[in-house]
């Protein structure tokens, strides 16, 4: 698994270019977590690195649509591609809408 090193440096420079102070506080707490997460064997390390979400699993989280960077780097933690996250996430909202008795719209 290739270090997160880079892509931590990246969102911290863009945050602190970009966004309200008020908010840089909490933005720099997910950014220790990632660097947290970086040293950690993998089945750990994605474990943890689940915690940057909102709901602090990735079966709660928005459509790749969003282009959230928190569901961006977990996904890259679990080596997980935005293309199998989106097939995945589509085929539990079709389970559990027969499971329902409900076409999914």
């Amino acid at each position: 698994m290739a270090s997160l090193k880079n892509d931590i440096k990246a969102i911290r420079e863009y945050v602190l270019a970009n966004t309200d102070p008020s908010v840089t506080s909490e933005i720099e707490k997910q950014l220790l977590i990632m660097e947290k997460v970086d040293g950690m064997v993998e089945s750990d390390r994605f474990k943890e690195a689940q915690k940057l979400l909102c709901w602090g699993n990735l079966a709660y989280c928005c459509s790749i649509k969003k282009e959230c960077p928190w569901l961006l780097a977990v996904l890259k933690t679990g080596d997980i591609s935005p293309h199998t996250y989106t097939r995945l996430k589509e085929g539990v909202d079709w389970e559990v809408a027969a499971r329902n008795g409900r076409k999914k719209s």
